[in-house]
């Protein structure tokens, strides 16, 4: 199901557009990201399709308006290695910016969900004509690379309760209060943990109060102070 991104995109019902709070498309004049939007495609899947597949080359930023997705490969065993997951207003464009782009994982929806996407070409146009806005890709670019960082650090932690509380204050972070929607087996893909230790150490911080079950594949974090506590100290 493929469709001309406007009237039908969500946001169009709160007379807003999805590039507004996507820090790629932030430094942009107001015009230049309506013009990307009247441009953009707008397709929905259902939960478990593979949206885009490993080698596909990178010819659209692909930005999810519903719903969550998440990045990952698969290695010659066929296990499993969850690289992020990503909710509704973020975006991903990864190696846009390279010679023949191509994609180095997998794209999988979580959920059912919306999806838009902007070519690479008008994103190119509309970036030629608006040349100031290189300057902050440079510091988007070296944000993204902290973030990295910061999935090293969790994976460096040995005690598996405390990385499992850090993993969730760094996706509380990027969720903004939100819910965690994330099901244990894509957890513990991601942080290299067995999913039935992933689910004890839940349970630990739900019984600290520092996080809340909110249904199934579902967390809320309530006290992210104390989950920094907990990671911090099995460091010293």
């Amino acid at each position: 199901m493929k469709e001309y991104c406007l009237p039908f995109c969500p946001y169009r019902k709160k007379d807003t557009y999805c590039t507004e709070n996507i820090r790629l498309f932030r430094s942009l004049p107001d015009e230049a990201r309506k013009k990307l939007c009247t441009l953009a495609i707008h397709t929905q899947r259902e939960r478990n399709e593979i949206v885009v597949h490993y080698g596909d080359p990178i010819d659209s930023i692909l930005i999810i308006t519903k719903g969550e997705v998440k990045t990952s490969i698969c290695d010659e065993e066929g296990r499993e290695h969850v690289f992020d997951f990503l909710h509704a207003g973020q975006a991903i464009w990864h190696g846009l910016f390279l010679k023949d782009p191509r994609y180095t994982y997998d794209v999988t929806s979580v959920s059912n969900v919306s999806l838009c996407f902007i070519r690479r070409s008008d994103f190119m146009t509309v970036l030629h004509k608006n040349p100031d806005s290189a300057m902050y890709l440079i510091e988007m670019l070296s944000s993204e690379l902290e973030d990295a960082n910061q999935k090293i650090v969790v994976l460096s932690i040995k005690d598996p309760t405390a990385r499992v509380a850090r993993f969730l204050i760094f996706h509380d972070s990027r969720a903004h209060g939100q819910e965690i929607h994330m099901k244990l087996e894509d957890m513990a893909n991601a942080i290299s943990l067995r999913p039935e230790t992933i689910s004890r150490s839940i349970a630990v911080l739900a019984r600290k109060k520092l996080i809340a079950r909110t249904g199934q594949g579902r967390i809320r974090v309530i006290d992210s102070v104390g989950l920094a506590e907990i990671s911090r100290d099995s460091k010293e």
